[in-house]
């Protein structure tokens, strides 16, 4: 086989060639090796990890809307579309060491025999397998498109030269800011993905003033701010994965009949009242200076603006009504009512510097938040502003049981008076139709 490539370096023992070959000749001398475990519990020499299918299926995706029509067939500039704009790396190994073999090199074409040799792939095997997939899937011949690759091919390499490249190309590298990477794939005009509406949505809390989240988010992952765009971004994608409000909002925005400012609107207006009924717990900063992240109640850190995404979604009703009228005040009013169900005592419990929730981290602890604030406002919304012995009931709390065992509730009414009802009672109380 002929490739036509440029040599890197005059090095007579060891060399490196680039250039670009198209995938039916890749493919007929790349060889895919995985690092596995042997019977006797020793490695093997290979370094390859072993493949991952939903990444591969990624970057078959990722061709086919790159290079089809909607209807399957091929764009008519789809030969000359740059898929990878990076190397492939390979090094060429000799299949039998006892077989005396030669790769020629004349300053234009590398010359090599593909009975004798083979390619190992070092970089990009989800590459070639993701273009491999591609055609298998599409069943598109190389005579209707052979999809050309940039290729940096090693000669006289050997087995531990390159599994110090793999080690040095695959862990040694630093990873991309993840903020950078969601301010980047998330600014692409006219893509109607969830990375583009989510950074839609945290450039606009974070650059319209008047927002809870005003001068809060650290984008790109530096500077001022106690929350990175990364955490939010990823917090508001994960509100379109739930089969509830967002995920039905984010379809609607998918088929452009809703834009990114609407659930911008409805996630303002979720912290403004969140921001003015637990103002003890926000952000502070002094006159001057930049927000800092150290020292903040847990509210804004990624504890609690876990929890609260979460619980979000779980106002779907009020949330969808909103987004057919965009009645502001109707939404604000219901999440006021909702978050005004929390006492003072349970928001210092919840939110506080010495709070219960305010050592550690992870989203084991946002979960545990959000099930806490849910169970509250769950337990009382169904009981305050409900008549009592002709009181209206401003507050309940649950009280340890008794000796015998029984669980009672105290109730607090607007005339001054505290009194307590059983479960049974409670449960009729919430029945009741009469309302303030």
């Amino acid at each position: 086989m002929q490739l036509k490539l440029l040599q890197l370096n005059k090095d007579i023992v060891k060399s490196a060639f680039v250039g670009k070959v198209n995938f039916s000749d890749l493919q007929n001398i790349a060889e895919i090796t995985f690092r596995k475990v042997t019977s006797d519990g020793n490695t093997n020499n290979l370094f390859q990890r072993p493949s991952d299918d939903i990444k591969i299926k990624k970057i078959s995706n990722f061709i086919k809307k790159a290079l089809l029509n909607e209807n399957g067939s091929l764009k008519k500039n789809g030969d000359s579309i740059v898929l990878f704009p990076t190397a492939i790396i390979v090094s060429l190994n000799e299949k039998d060491e006892n077989i005396d073999s030669e790769i020629k090199w004349d300053q234009e074409f590398l010359d090599f025999d593909t009975n004798l040799y083979k390619a190992f792939i070092i970089d990009g095997q989800h590459r070639f397998l993701g273009i491999k997939k591609f055609y298998e899937e599409t069943g598109l011949s190389f005579d209707a498109i052979d999809i050309e690759i940039p290729v940096t091919v090693l000669v006289g390499y050997d087995m531990w030269e390159q599994s110090k490249l793999f080690a040095v190309v695959n862990f040694e590298q630093k990873p991309v800011n993840k903020s950078l990477y969601y301010d980047i794939f998330g600014s692409f005009e006219g893509e109607y993905d969830e990375f583009t509406l989510s950074h839609s949505i945290v450039k606009h809390l974070n650059y319209k003033e008047g927002s809870p989240f005003f001068g809060l988010i650290k984008m790109l992952g530096t500077g001022s701010g106690v929350i990175s765009q990364a955490f939010l971004v990823g917090k508001i994608k994960d509100l379109f994965k739930a089969p509830k409000a967002f995920s039905i909002l984010y379809d609607e925005y998918k088929s452009k009949k809703i834009q990114p400012i609407l659930l911008s609107n409805i996630i303002s207006i979720y912290f403004d009242v969140i921001k003015q009924k637990f103002n003890l717990y926000y952000p502070v900063t002094k006159e001057g200076q930049n927000y800092s992240a150290l020292n903040q109640p847990i509210l804004f850190k990624t504890t609690g603006l876990g929890a609260f995404f979460r619980l979000l979604n779980d106002f779907g009703t009020e949330i969808k009504i909103y987004s057919n009228d965009s009645d502001t005040e109707h939404l604000n009013q219901y999440f006021t009512k909702m978050f005004s169900l929390i006492s003072t005592e349970e928001a210092r419990r919840l939110f506080g510097k010495d709070g219960e929730f305010s050592h550690g981290g992870g989203e084991g602890l946002q979960v545990r938040l959000y099930k806490e604030i849910k169970l509250i406002i769950e337990y009382k919304k169904d009981v305050i502003g409900k008549i009592y012995n002709n009181a209206e009931i401003i507050e309940t709390a649950k009280e340890p049981p008794d000796n015998f065992k029984r669980v009672y509730h105290v109730l607090k009414l607007n005339n001054g008076t505290t009194t307590k009802v059983s479960e049974e009672q409670l449960e009729n109380i919430r029945k009741q139709e009469k309302e303030r």
